[in-house]
């Protein structure tokens, strides 16, 4: 119990350093492009947002590394419940769902990845069924970490093309057509 609550309080902890280091950025990529970029009430405005936006994925995208670190470790497990499935039915759909609906129930983390895994085939791709449903299920987390990766590259760049659009303009005041007249 106490190790979600670590696993919770550490995504935050990332997530949080992950945002301010990709808003800075948002900053840098606005100071390389204008070099006279001030800050104004609508610039904060956006970064304030994207404070919150980007912390959002962010979270979710350390929590899905998290649970794809823990898939690594279960493999024995997913053994043991394979071989008591395979004892209690015979169709190879049956196995998957029963397989699917234990692990879901032993790692309720899992659940949402397991919804994304088909039907696992005993003589799939690698001739073994354990290594087959950790593969479905990574590929499932994988997809879900590349989302959250291109939902914060939306994010910012359409905070740097807002922010930029709204930046005040200034003047182009030459001094010296000024020195001419005197």
């Amino acid at each position: 119990m106490f190790a979600i609550f670590g696993n919770i309080f550490s995504c935050i902890l990332w997530g949080f350093l992950l945002t301010v280091i990709l808003v800075f950025l948002v900053y840098v990529i606005l100071r390389l492009l204008s070099p006279s970029f001030t800050l104004s009430p609508v610039s904060f405005i956006i970064f304030a947002l994207l404070l919150i936006f980007i912390f959002a994925q962010s979270f979710m995208l350390v929590g899905a590394i998290n649970v794809k670190s823990t898939v690594n470790s279960i493999g024995g497990n997913i053994a043991s419940m394979i071989g008591q499935v395979e004892s209690s039915t015979q169709s190879v759909i049956q196995q998957s769902v029963e397989l699917k609906n234990d692990i879901a129930e032993q790692y309720p983390l899992l659940s949402p990845f397991l919804n994304k895994v088909g039907v696992v085939v005993p003589d799939g791709v690698n001739g073994n069924v354990v290594l087959d449903v950790i593969t479905e299920i990574k590929s499932s987390i994988n997809y879900y970490i590349l989302r959250r990766i291109l939902w914060m590259i939306g994010f910012m760049a359409v905070g740097v093309t807002i922010i930029a659009i709204a930046q005040p303009k200034k003047p182009n005041y030459n001094y010296d057509d000024d020195l001419d007249l005197y």
